[in-house]
């Protein structure tokens, strides 16, 4: 799609000091750009769809052969603050190239643990804590075609439950089911001081992980 060059302005100066002559027609095809110095024809139109190819709106489809400009990214070991609040800021990456995304410190002590229980009834987890244990991340897993209800109950023997889940699956095949939130947000949690527990409804081995925090 070519352009339209009538409001193109008539006289500017290259680098060099030279006034150019700037031919505007109808047919942008015919459209020149001649310095008076040394005579030499430019292509404006060509020039101007070049920068325009690599302009793209929202939503446009990608064709092979798209031409664009490579981006230049800031690299750090450590990322730092390159702008104030409101400013553009440089993009930034790892030694090697690689993006990384940075968490932000939740403020608190990240605890994990893992195991297996087997037995129908209270199987104990997690050990009381000084406050409430705050479940964030769960994982348990079995290899089972025996349907069986896991209950997290706060407390044990005979706690109140909490969270439930029902696993079954066809003979040979491990699965289960997992469930995570970024912290200080929780799934669920015990009272205080009181420890965590699951209660399987049939004798079925269950693998489990837990990722909690201690927290009034």
């Amino acid at each position: 799609m070519g352009m339209n060059f009538q409001d193109v302005l008539r006289d500017v100066h290259d680098p060099d000091n030279h006034q150019l002559k700037v031919t505007t027609v109808n047919d942008p095809a015919t459209a020149s750009l001649q310095t008076t110095a040394n005579s030499l024809l430019l292509d404006l139109d060509n020039r101007l769809m070049t920068l325009n190819g690599i302009v793209l709106g929202e939503d446009t489809t990608h064709i092979s052969g798209d031409a664009g400009v490579g981006a230049l990214v800031v690299q750090k070991a450590t990322p730092v603050d390159l702008a104030s609040d409101g400013e553009y800021a440089n993009m930034q990456v790892s030694k090697g190239g690689t993006w990384g995304i940075t968490v932000p410190d939740c403020g608190r002590t990240l605890l994990s643990k893992c195991g297996t229980v087997s037995s129908s009834g209270d199987n104990a987890l997690v050990s009381a804590g000084t406050n409430r244990l705050k479940v964030y991340a769960f994982s348990l897993s079995t290899v089972s075609s025996t349907a069986v209800t896991c209950i997290f109950r706060d407390g044990s023997p005979g706690g109140t439950g909490i969270w439930q889940v029902i696993l079954q699956t066809p003979s040979g095949v491990a699965g289960g089911a997992n469930l995570v939130v970024q912290p200080p947000g929780w799934l669920f949690a015990t009272s205080a001081a009181s420890p965590l527990a699951i209660n399987l409804s049939a004798a079925v081995t269950v693998h489990y992980s837990i990722s909690y925090f201690d927290e009034a």
